[in-house]
């Protein structure tokens, strides 16, 4: 039968531990070893010192059997006993939440710079789409978070290939009813002017070119030009 409890990692070059809980300890301790040995452990502060000392300096053992409706409140006893004297490899004061009480941001800009490096390329399954658009649904930003969405947008400069992708995504896309009135509502409320030189520039680049191309068009379509092909 499974044995249910605590267990602990033990580092016998330092005396650090690493406190968890499991229904089945002799299976997680097992699994423990092998993504230790495979440089794939979840906790980094313990996989860099695996790496470090190696594994000859780390011991594996049960600490206490204990009912699986307990395990939570054990596991948390434990490592408060553990830390103050020995310190510990988990990641933070509450076991059920480790990242409780951690330091985290703002990010430096080499941290930034290598998460932006790390998701270069990235493509998301449609799965996995779905799960994030599930997630958000029915979700509002605050008014402060729309300000900041807001500014980065604005200052956002397109690449002509990332033009190219969005014009064929909306290419043959038709808006309902619903989608349209409500687009009407937010232009409405929407805040615009006095256009800077430069947007008004663009502005009148962009008008002129529609224009343009309307134009042509009409031309074309005329009945003197049925029949014929340009080059």
């Amino acid at each position: 039968m499974p044995r249910s409890g605590i267990y602990q990692i033990r580092n016998l070059a330092t005396d650090m531990r690493y406190v968890g809980q499991s229904v089945h300890i002799d299976r997680r301790l097992a699994r423990e070893r092998s993504e230790l040995r495979h440089n794939k452990h979840h906790n980094r502060h313990l996989q860099r010192s695996w790496n470090k000392h190696g594994e000859s300096a780390f011991i594996f053992e049960p600490l206490a059997a204990i009912d699986p409706a307990l395990l939570a409140l054990f596991e948390q006893r434990a490592f408060n006993a553990l830390n103050p004297k020995y310190g510990c490899y988990n990641q933070g004061p509450c076991m059920e939440n480790p990242m409780t009480g951690q330091k985290r941001g703002p990010h430096t800009a080499e941290t930034r710079s290598k998460m932006s490096r790390a998701l270069v390329g990235r493509t998301l399954s449609f799965e996995h789409r779905h799960k994030l658009s599930e997630a958000h649904r029915g979700k509002k930003p605050s008014e402060e978070t729309r300000h900041k969405m807001s500014i980065a947008m604005s200052s956002r400069i397109l690449t002509d290939e990332h033009r190219r992708r969005i014009g064929i995504a909306n290419k043959g896309r038709h808006l309902s009813d619903e989608h349209r009135r409500k687009l009407s509502i937010w232009q409405k409320g929407r805040k615009r002017g006095p256009h800077t030189d430069e947007t008004r520039r663009k502005l009148s680049v962009a008008a002129k070119r529609q224009w343009a191309l309307r134009r042509r068009a009409a031309i074309m379509s005329a009945p003197e030009y049925s029949g014929l092909t340009t080059n």
